[in-house]
């Protein structure tokens, strides 16, 4: 491999724990209590900041054990506090191929370069290429490395790891009635003129939803083309055919790309907590009420949150037909594949609803952050219109507010309140899934321009967010059966 080789980590020269103490206060919570196998010295960045790299190994039930932990450290009264971390996997990198370049072709590269594909993704010309090593460069340097071979590869990137963007509560409230963040976007006003149908499909990527939960089940998406009966008249759903050729075997209500089965049932709550928001059963004399009353529910798990993950299940949620994708997660780090998978989304008609962050920053997750026309950038408010204190948000990059502090929804069998931009971005999907059910043939740009000139204004919000203001879903919903808003509107799309 000459000096184009990727080494592997030289541990002697490494600072070796024992313990995992290293990690328990890691921001990504996904990481307490991994064991550190390596650190190396401190670098100090010409803005006067630290960085510390960090090979970790996870536990044996996680899908990538390997992982590269970098944090940006700044001096303060209080001694070092971290301004940012970013996680990857330590072992492999995305490649796209480019158009024409087969699977073949990127094995045969992978063998001259000293790698191996490590396999290919659900997304058509995307492949994991795996490095022999996990020392502190490798996964940089076998990016560099794939991004030389410019006639195969059109890019290559890290697997960032995005973390789930809800806040711990202080107090549990367990009363189904009080679901003050439904009056405040006046969805009662709303619900006059839709409550939405099961015609509107909206992916849940998150956690997966716990689709048996009694406040869900008669919500949740089934594939008509692999459910029913075959033509040896077997049970597509259990058939072991991939009846609708999707490439996904009885995918027949969503998929785990965690780990790359058909059960995408919710194992955390999270995204159980996000599908009660969006479309808890309404009016069934049970618990709470969703945003939407019907609606159709894709459950598209992927816990851990790897942009390889999240890339094909942002491509699923494009190929069986969603309308919206809420998205309660992010990074800030940018991904180009994530990138292209929304702009190949945005070409297909779906629209993607995507929490800001809960870091408190003028700044703003990714995919949050891309400025494409699908995507809209969701900040989290409380009881008094206020800014949430955790919420992230940007006068540019953040489109508008939501509720989303002490928010009543479906659990894992239960109910429970939470907070969180993740709290805040299923009200924002729910009320785009209401106005196209009220309005089916509206594309999804022409939802986002009027969701978006609909907003209530709000004095805490201005210069915070790109609207100055936090969802109306009476006024949405009114405003897709109203003529367009005014011209100066089409500024709000980014």
């Amino acid at each position: 491999m000459g000096d184009r080789s990727v080494t592997p980590c030289l541990l002697y020269a490494c600072a070796l724990f024992v313990g995992t103490a290293a990690l328990a206060e890691s921001p990504h919570k996904s990481l307490s209590g991994a064991a550190v196998l390596c650190e190396f010295a401190p670098e100090r960045l010409a803005d006067g900041t630290f960085l510390d790299v960090r090979i970790v190994r996870c536990g044996t039930d996680a899908k990538y054990p390997l992982v590269r932990v970098e944090e940006v450290r700044r001096a303060g009264k209080r001694g070092p506090h971290t301004v940012r971390q970013t996680t990857m996997v330590a072992d492999h990198a995305i490649v796209r191929a480019r158009p024409g370049v087969s699977a073949h072709d990127l094995e045969a590269m992978a063998r001259r370069l000293g790698v191996r594909v490590r396999r290919k993704l659900h997304a058509p010309g995307f492949y994991l290429v795996q490095s022999a090593g996990s020392g502190q460069d490798t996964v940089k340097r076998l990016v560099a490395l794939l991004a030389d071979e410019k006639h195969l590869v059109a890019y290559a990137e890290p697997d960032y790891l995005a973390h789930l963007q809800r806040t711990d509560p202080n107090d549990w409230l367990w009363d189904p009635f009080w679901m003050w963040g439904m009056e405040a976007i006046q969805a009662p006003c709303a619900w006059d003129v839709s409550i939405g149908t099961p015609q509107v499909v909206v992916g849940v990527i998150d956690t997966g939803i716990e689709y048996d939960h009694w406040d869900l089940a008669d919500n949740i998406w089934n594939n008509p083309g692999e459910t029913g009966t075959d033509g040896g008249g077997a049970d597509r759903r259990t058939n072991g055919i991939d009846d609708d050729g999707n490439g996904l075997v009885d995918d027949w209500m969503g998929w785990d790309f965690a780990s790359g089965d058909n059960d995408p049932m919710d194992v955390n709550g999270h995204g159980t907590h996000v599908a009660g928001t969006i479309g808890a059963v309404g009016n069934n004399s049970e618990g709470v009420v969703g945003v939407c009353w019907q609606v159709s529910l894709v459950p598209i798990r992927t816990a851990g949150t790897w942009t390889s993950d999240l890339l094909d299940a942002v491509y699923y949620a494009t190929t069986v037909g969603c309308h919206v994708v809420s998205c309660s997660w992010g990074s800030y780090s940018y991904s180009e594949s994530l990138r292209d998978a929304f702009t190949d989304a945005d070409a297909n008609g779906l629209l993607g609803v995507c929490a800001a962050g809960n870091d408190g920053l003028n700044g703003c997750l990714y995919p949050a952050a891309y400025a494409l026309p699908n995507i809209i950038s969701v900040a989290a408010t409380s009881y008094d219109d206020s800014l949430a204190s955790f919420s992230n948000w940007h006068a540019s990059k953040v489109d508008l507010g939501a509720p989303g502090v002490d928010i009543l929804s479906t659990y894992r069998w239960d109910y429970l309140e939470l907070s969180g931009t993740s709290m805040a971005t299923p009200h924002v999907a729910g009320v785009c899934a209401l106005m196209k059910a009220a309005r089916f043939g509206m594309g999804h740009h022409a939802i986002k321009q009027r969701l978006l000139a609909s907003v209530d204004s709000v004095p805490a919000l201005a210069g915070k967010v790109v609207t100055g203001g936090r969802l109306n879903a009476s006024n949405a919903v009114s405003s897709v059966l109203g003529p367009p808003p005014s011209p100066a509107f089409r500024l709000l799309i980014r």
